[in-house]
């Protein structure tokens, strides 16, 4: 088995904002530079559709199973590359209170016969994850940022002036 994980720290972002963002699949392709396509039920037994962008260009396209899902903390998924038991991953979104931000853990377990000869494309999977989380903390920054600037007013209401 091999297990890729990186963590990102949030300090700017709660992990409502941070599980807005995951959940909100249709945005994806606007902001997320590994997994640029997803549809599908977050609900345990649901069936996703997803494409993947690999550094080197190509995208996968898979079709995993919801295997974890607990709302504003965590969704895994479970997934395979042709056949079951050749190349198997059980990917994981988390996310942890952490002070007054968030911490988003982005993980994978690998299984298979493939993995132990897949060294550069398991090194390159990370650096996907790590763009990923920092293209999620930087969406979550300019959601709030448009959130701000929608729900201020224009200004305060003149009234007519008399002389």
């Amino acid at each position: 088995m091999k297990r890729i994980e990186t963590r990102i720290e949030a300090s700017n972002a709660t992990p409502e904002e941070l599980w807005d963002v995951l959940m909100d699949f249709p945005s994806y392709p606007a902001w997320n530079p590994m997994v640029v396509a997803i549809e599908g039920e977050a609900e345990v037994g649901g069936q996703l559709q997803t494409t993947i962008a690999m550094k080197s260009g190509r995208r996968l396209k898979f079709n995993p199973t919801v295997v974890q899902y607990e709302p504003g903390r965590s969704l895994g998924w479970l997934g395979k590359l042709w056949l079951r038991g050749l190349f198997d991953g059980l990917h994981r979104f988390e996310i942890e209170r952490a002070g007054s931000g968030a911490v988003f853990v982005h993980s994978e377990e690998f299984r298979g016969l493939l993995p132990p000869l897949l060294g550069r494309l398991l090194r390159d999977t990370h650096d996907n994850f790590a763009a990923m989380n920092e293209a999620l903390v930087s969406e979550v920054s300019q959601r709030r940022t448009e959130r701000a600037r929608t729900a201020r007013p224009a200004g305060p209401p003149h009234a007519p002036v008399r002389l």
